[in-house]
This record gives structure tokens, C-alpha cells and sequence, in this order.
């Protein structure tokens, strides 16, 4: 699940890849400064004199001893906590919110929907974790900013924003689309922990701080998506088209390098060379490239990056080849450019697509929360919305499962919470489950957590511009 929504706007934008408008106290460009909010706790202060429920007057132990006269086992001192990194004090934990300006997207009509109050639904959930005590006894004190996808400018600057001028122990979310180069800023030369935006090789090997990803990072799911193809049996006798684009140039290069490995040598290789969100451009140079596709004689035309350009490309040229896209997100929420049903019958590779999430017993949780916080919000699920719909789900399922992964990790670093010691318990926490994906894993060479894939085929009959439905059943690849 990835964040297919966001594709509807990323589509039209060059956006790749599973953040926001809606807040009715947004500053301006998409930026607000919001005071830290705390729940308010109480400790127990009173020992609990209640017998336990087996019956052992005692289980803690006293200082007269037990029944035998022995010794009572000594009781564990309470654990200091201390301000043990820059952003973690002795009661709080500073953690930034970077959240994709849906007011600016609707204002230029790049986007017909929002995803609600995405402000609303991260401090729903960051107060139910604060009402439950925090992490390890700390609470989470929230900071919120709004970015433009149109480029990475001002993603840029709420990096600095965040890291330098807040000091915040870690960001949640990250960047998307054009502006995904800023993820780099957070991890890189601000040395800030992040969890979200899009991993690749290059950008890891920048990174000094700690960087997880929810989801299953390019590099990992090129190999995913041709295993269950092969295991399928679907690569056999097809002629394949390799179709990139220049956002998704290192995917395209290695894809390049990854398909004679399971015996494809593509009948063609394009690499579409306009960015993303320059329709015309796009289309002006798909006048020319459907002509090679057309005489390559290609039945297939693997898809990887501008997802809907080439889309677009293929169809507005007359080129009825069946799809296979490696970016589930831009399928998943095709631009405005596209219409729906020329991407019917697509392959992809995903985890549960949103209407399946969306009644999953893992992201139960996060609806319950959500509905019982906020009982005036009508949240219609991904099956009822119409195209000009908000899609509170989408934030709902991504924002939960991005803050259950950190509040998994933060917990386990216990309470001498530093870099090192997340870094430690992320290398060592071994499988886990998430909101909308039931195998996930990290260790120390594996920073991008998703291990549910199946095949998942787009049907533009449902919902407002067609949704993504399992094609296979969903497979463990837990390494």
C-alpha cells in the first residue's frame, strides 16, 4: 500500500511513487508552524496492594521476605531518563512531519481531490500513542510543515526547517516526486533520522543518520516483481518493450542489467527523456518513439518510470500492448492526463491494494483510533469515493504505518534514545507486522521493511478512476 493516491497528483507531476493540504490553519506555501502538542499523563503514584490474579498477594516481592523466609528478589530501580540526543529530553521525543501541500495541488488544478486533514490524522495517532504512555515513557512532541511537489526547492527548505531550526530527533514521512532529492538533505548533511520517502542505492550511500522505508525500496521490488512473473509463468514467449523514464533513470539502467538474468534480451529499449508533468513535451516525443515500439513487434511494454506519460504515450499511438509497471503507486493513481481505462488489465507488483488494506484486520487498528478520535469525519473508503473525493484513507493507512514503524524501532532503542541505539534496534528487530502489511523485516543491510507482494492487476471500473486488485495471492519474502 503503498501511497497510491498520491499518484493521482504525482502522475500529472512526474510524482513518483505509499502526503496533504486540508488544514483549515495552513500558513502560506503550504507551510505550518504548529506548537508541539503533548497528552497529558498521570503516573500511578499508589503501589498496587491488590492481589494479582493468580492469587499472589505479593508479586513483586516485599522487604520481609516470602513464605519460606528467604530472601525477596530485589525490585528493578526505576530507569532515569535523561535528554539523550538532540530532540529527545527527559519527557518528550521532537519528531518533524513533512506532508505534501494538497491545497497548493487543488488551487492549481493538478489534483481534483486532497487527502483530507493529513494534520488532523497524524496528531490523531501521535496523541493515542502520547494517551498510552509515549515511547518508553517519553512523549512524542509533534511539528508539522507542508511542502510543494513541484520541484525540490521548497522540500529543501522544510528540511532545514525541521532539522535545523526545530531540532527534531527524527522526520516522518519525507519527500515524494521531483522533491524526493531532498530526502537526501535530512539524512545526509542534517544527519536526522527519517522514516519514509523513496530509498535507492545512490541516495543510501549519502545517508550518514538512519533512513527506513516502509514499503520495499526500487531497487528491491525490480527483483520481486520478476520473480513472481517468472514463478507465475508469465515472461515466457512474450516480446518485451523496456520502457523508462528519465526521473526513474538508475531503475531503468538496471533493469537494463537485471533482465538477461531471467532470459529476456527486450526487443526494444526506450528511455522517455521529458521530466514528468510536461504533457506536451511528452507527447510530441511519443509521436516518434510509438513508431519504434510499433516495428520492434513488442507485446509487452514493461513500464519503468513516467508512469503515466508513457501510458499516455502508448495509447494516444494507437499501441494496444499489454502492461506490466514496476511503480504500483503511479498506477495505482493515474494523472489527470490519462483516462482510466487505458491502463486496463495493467500488472504490478504490490502489497495489499486499498480496498483490500482498507478492511484488513492490521489496519483495524489505525481506523478505530481514527473514527473514535474524530466521530465528525466521514472517511469513505477507497470503494465509495468519487473521483473529486477527499482520500482520508490513504493518510489514514500511510501515516499509521509510518509511525507504528518508528514507535516499533524507537521502543526496542529503549530508554538511552540516540542514533546509535535506533540504529541498533532496527538492525536487530527481526520480522514485525504494520498496518496494511503482515511480513516485514530490517537488519543491517536491509533498511526498506515490506515483505507482502502480489501480483496486482488495475481495473478502472472501480472507484472514481479505477483501483488495483489482487491478481495472486500474497506471498512471504521475508529474506
Amino acid at each position: 500500500m503503498q501511497l497510491r493516491r498520491l499518484m493521482a497528483v504525482l502522475g500529472v507531476l512526474a510524482l513518483l511513487a505509499a502526503a496533504c493540504g486540508g488544514d483549515d490553519d495552513g500558513a502560506d506555501n503550504g507551510v505550518v508552524d504548529t506548537e508541539p502538542t503533548v497528552a497529558e499523563t498521570a503516573p500511578d503514584d499508589e503501589p498496587d496492594s491488590e492481589p494479582s490474579s493468580d492469587g499472589d498477594p505479593d508479586p513483586a516481592g516485599s522487604d520481609d521476605g516470602g513464605a519460606d523466609g528467604g530472601d525477596a528478589p530485589d525490585s528493578e530501580p526505576p530507569v532515569e531518563l535523561t535528554a539523550s540526543f538532540r530532540g529527545v529530553s527527559a519527557e518528550a521525543i521532537t519528531v518533524g512531519f513533512s506532508m505534501l501541500d494538497f491545497d497548493l495541488l487543488q488551487e492549481l488544478s493538478l489534483s481534483p481531490f486532497g487527502w483530507g486533514d493529513q494534520q488532523l490524522v497524524y496528531q490523531t495517532f501521535v496523541d493515542d500513542i502520547n494517551a498510552k504512555g509515549g515511547i518508553n515513557g517519553r512523549m512524542i512532541e509533534p511539528v508539522f510543515r507542508f511542502y510543494s511537489p513541484l520541484g525540490s526547492t521548497e522540500a529543501e527548505a522544510v528540511c532545514l526547517e525541521l532539522t535545523q531550526d526545530v531540532e527534531t530527533f527524527a522526520v516522518i514521512g519525507g519527500f515524494l516526486g521531483p522533491a524526493e532529492v531532498a530526502n537526501t538533505c535530512v539524512v545526509g548533511p542534517q544527519e536526522t533520522i527519517l522514516i519514509g520517502g523513496r530509498q535507492s542505492p545512490e541516495r543510501l550511500a549519502e545517508a550518514v543518520a538512519p533512513w527506513y522505508e516502509s514499503g520495499a525500496s526500487r531497487t528491491r521490488r525490480l527483483g520481486l516483481f520478476l520473480d513472481v512473473l517468472q514463478s507465475e509463468g508469465l515472461l515466457e514467449g512474450r516480446s518485451i518493450a523496456l520502457i523508462g523514464g528519465i526521473q526513474a533513470q538508475d531503475d531503468y539502467e538496471r533493469a537494463q542489467a537485471l533482465l538477461p538474468d531471467y532470459g529476456i534480451e527486450p526487443v526494444l529499449e526506450v528511455l522517455n527523456e521529458v521530466p514528468d508533468g510536461d504533457v506536451t513535451a511528452q507527447d510530441s516525443l511519443w509521436a516518434t518513439l510509438s513508431e519504434r515500439v510499433r516495428v520492434s513487434g513488442a507485446d509487452v511494454a514493461f513500464i519503468v518510470g513516467s508512469t503515466s506519460g508513457n501510458i499516455r504515450g502508448l495509447r494516444n499511438n494507437g499501441l494496444d500492448l499489454d502492461l506490466w509497471v514496476l511503480d504500483n503507486d503511479g498506477l495505482g493513481s493515474l494523472g489527470e492526463s490519462v483516462q482510466p481505462e487505458w491502463a486496463d488489465g495493467a500488472i504490478t507488483l504490490e502489497s495489499l491494494g486499498d480496498i483490500d488494506a482498507w478492511e484488513d484486520e492490521t489496519v483495524a487498528e489505525c481506523r478505530q483510533v481514527f473514527a473514535d478520535a474524530n466521530p465528525d469525519v466521514t472517511v469513505l473508503s477507497p470503494s465509495e469515493v468519487d473521483e473529486d473525493d477527499d482520500r482520508w484513507f490513504t493518510p489514514i493507512m500511510s501515516y499509521c504505518r509510518w509511525l507504528r514503524l518508528f514507535t516499533i524501532i524507537a521502543t526496542e532503542a529503549g530508554p538511552d534514545l540516540t542514533q546509535d541505539s535506533f540504529r541498533e534496534a532496527a538492525a536487530g528487530l527481526g520480522d514485525f507486522e504494520l498496518p496494511g502489511q503482515e511480513f516485514n523485516s530490517l537488519g543491517p543491510d536491509k533498511p526498506d521493511a515490506s515483505d507482502s507482494f502480489r501480483l496486482g492487476i488495475y481495473d478502472s471500473s472501480i472507484g472514481g478512476r479505477g483501483e488495483i486488485v489482487g491478481l495472486t495471492e500474497i506471498v512471504d519474502v521475508t529474506p
